[in-house]
This record gives structure tokens, sequence and C-alpha cells, in this order.
């Protein structure tokens, strides 16, 4: 296993273990539902919320194994690769222009989410900005290092959240009232159902997971170990859900804006466990620097294969300035989570009508050269 990027240049080529693999794509499938963007399932279907919640997970699943046949003989090329195969230089650096600007709007939203959810369980005084610079900071500095250090970080820090995250579940769900579920239809079945649809956003980083190709040494199991990956994730998102509608009445839910907050501020054991906010704190932390860190490097790893640049360091630099501006355009927190939860999943049809039409292409092409 190689060193990645850490000078700049990229030499050994780090390939992913299975373990490392699965805990990336949990982190792609699951870390938005810790931030204020989870609002989004109890605005459309209020007590039905856990119902659209396991539906969009399950068309999420469905859409990724779908695209993942298609890919199966995808001979370790990322997706901007393929393009440039399918269509030249030109028609893989359009592709590459629309993932990098769905990266950079996926981004500067993550930062936002980590750095106000960082501000209103720690620091509720403090600028937000000071956070947003420190969480990038570290995004930079990950991103820097390596493809390597981005997948060993996952290793230690998304098992951690895990085991913070199902504690606080086992909590929620010992202290809540499955009253609270009914009526089980919600809003109504357009509302649970077909505008549910539109939580899909919570799965719309795993367009990742057609530049990771190069990373799995023709693994075999990629298929496999991404889908039950993304099965994982779809059942931890509903676990959640389901214990936020069980603790939190649907008249009441609307008005609160970070839902697993309240979940978290349930769990009591013992004296030195009382406030589990701070442990909490760091885990997502971890998570959102981890995501900001791996949309950034393949947004320069996706420009060094399209411009073919030596170096990629100063540009990881670049990106990470600019997605601390975009971080600061919406002008509060209520304001950016309405931006996420209207704006991502359209954007996620985009990237991922994208994938299909070049995994077409390709697979016919490559059917034409045998």
């Amino acid at each position: 296993m190689g060193a990645g990027e850490g000078s700049g240049i990229m030499q050994e080529k780090y390939y992913l273990r299975k373990w490392e693999l699965s805990l990336i794509v949990i982190n792609l499938s699951v870390y938005r539902i810790f931030t204020g963007y989870a609002k989004i399932f109890s605005d459309v279907s209020g007590p039905s919320a856990p119902i659209t919640a396991l539906f969009s997970g399950v068309v999420a699943w469905l859409v990724i194994g779908g695209l993942l046949k298609l890919y199966e003989k995808n001979e370790n090329k990322t997706l901007v690769k393929m393009a440039t195969d399918c269509f030249g230089r030109a028609g893989g650096g359009a592709v590459f222009v629309i993932l990098a600007l769905y990266l950079l709007f996926s981004s500067s939203l993550t930062l936002r989410e980590t750095g106000e959810l960082i501000s209103a369980v720690s620091f509720p005084t403090a600028p937000v900005i000071f956070i947003l610079l420190i969480v990038v900071l570290g995004a930079v500095v990950c991103c820097a290092q390596g493809f390597n250090a981005i997948a060993n970080c996952h290793s230690v820090i998304i098992p951690i959240t895990l085991i913070v995250g199902g504690a606080v579940l086992i909590m929620g769900f010992s202290k809540g009232d499955i009253s609270y579920f009914t009526p089980y239809l919600g809003y109504g079945i357009e509302n649970t159902f077909i505008k549910g649809l539109s939580s899909l956003g919570l799965y719309s980083d795993l367009i990742i997971l057609f530049m990771l190709f190069p990373f799995t040494n023709g693994e075999g199991s990629y298929k496999r170990t991404v889908l039950l990956s993304v099965g994982t994730g779809v059942m931890i998102n509903t676990l959640v859900i389901l214990g936020f509608t069980m603790i939190a009445p649907y008249a009441v839910a609307d008005t609160i804006s970070h839902p697993y907050m309240q979940l978290v501020k349930l769990f009591s054991a013992g004296r030195f466990f009382q406030r589990i906010d701070g442990y909490f704190m760091y885990a997502i932390a971890g998570c959102g620097i981890l995501s900001l860190a791996r949309n950034i490097f393949f947004i320069s790893y996706g420009a060094k294969e399209v411009f073919a640049l030596p170096k990629t360091r100063p540009f990881s630099y670049s990106l990470g300035l600019l997605v601390m501006f975009l971080s600061l355009l919406p002008k509060s927190r209520e304001r950016a989570n309405s931006i996420a939860q209207t704006s991502l999943w359209p954007f996620m049809g985009v990237v991922f009508l994208i994938a299909l039409a070049v995994g077409i292409v390709y697979a016919f092409k490559r059917r034409k050269r045998l």
C-alpha cells in the first residue's frame, strides 16, 4: 500500500481494504442524518417520517445497485476517466466540471452543517466563522496527506461514531413513546412516498463511489461490500428517524433544528456519562472533516486526470478556501438547511443521470471492442 499523495505528486496508489471501503461508504450514507438536514423527514411526512426514511433509503440502494451492475467492467477507471474515453477530453472535462460543482456545493453545505452543529452543542457564543475555519483546516491537512490518511482516519473515527450513536439510539428507544408514530401514514401517501423522495439528498454523496474504482485494485467484492454498507447506512438512518419520532410529537418536531441532538440530550448513564454531548461533538466533527477531505481529494484527483496536473496539493488548499467562502453565503443556519433540503436531491439527480449515461456508453464501447 502506497503513501498516497503526501508530497503533492501521486506516487504509489493506495488500495482500500474491505473494512476501509465499508466505513467510507457508511459515512457517505449517514453523515447528514446527524445534522440539521434530518429535519426534512418530519417536515415532509410528519409522524410517518421513519417510513419515508426507509422508502427513500431503499430507492437509493436500488439505484446504487443498478449503477454498480452497469459499472462491473470498469477497468479500475474513475467516472471522469471513463467519460474521457467515451466522449473525448472535452466530454470528460464537462463531466468533471459538473461533478466538481456538485462536490463543491455538497462540501460547502457539509462545512456549514458541521460548524453549526459544533456551535450549537459546545460553543454557542463563539462566532461560527472560527469554527468553520478550524474544520476546513483539518480537512485540508488530512487531504494533503493523501488518500491513505483519509481511509485510515475513517477506520478510527467512524467506529467511534457508530458506537456513540448506537448508545444514544438505545437510550432514545427506551424513553420513547411508540404512539408518536401514529398516524402511520402521517401527512398522507403522497407526502410519505412521493414528496418523501426529496430526502434522497441524504445519499447524494454516494456519487463518490464512481471515483473509487482505481483505489480498489480490482476487488471482486466491491459491489457486495458497497451494497452491504449502503444497506447498513439505510438501516441506521431509519432507526435515527424512528428514534426521533418516538420522542418528539410531530406537532413540535417542526420546531427542532437538529433532530439527533434531541436523542443525545436524553442520554444518561451514571455521573460520568451524564452528558454525552461532548463525545458526540468530537465524533461528528471528525466525520465532517473526513467528508470534506474526501470531497476535496476527489475534486483534485479529477482535475489531475483531466488537466494532467503534476501536483494537486496547492489545488487542494485553494479548494479549501473556496469551500469556506461558499459555506458562508447562507445568511443563517435555517437558510443553509433550506438550501440543502431543496437543492441536494435535484443536483443528485443530475450527477447520477450523468453516471448512468457514461456507464451505458462505456459498456457499449467496451462490448464493441470485444
